[in-house]
């Protein structure tokens, strides 16, 4: 048995668009707090915020109801809600 959940367009541009904000904050904070080396090495020079040896700064949630699927993204420890509604 296997659960399979999608995000229809909409949930994909706005996820995309919060993952991308989210991203270059991080950067930008990382930026200011690194050293010029540890910046260049850990983030790829600027390519992609550091989150870890492991990675994994980016989930989303799926939540299933009775009248359709709750969708949110979680990056870096900021939350947001893209669930397109009017797709219920």
């Amino acid at each position: 048995m296997s659960l399979k959940f999608e995000l229809s367009g909409v949930e994909y541009e706005r996820a995309k668009a919060f993952v991308k904000k989210c991203k270059d904050e991080l950067l930008e904070k990382q930026r200011a707090e690194m050293s010029p080396e540890d910046f260049e090495h850990l983030t790829g020079n600027g390519t992609y915020p550091y989150s870890g040896a492991i990675g994994g700064g980016i989930s989303y949630i799926f939540t299933p109801t009775s009248i359709g699927v709750g969708v949110s993204v979680e990056v870096f420890g900021q939350k947001m809600d893209v669930t397109d509604l009017d797709s219920w």
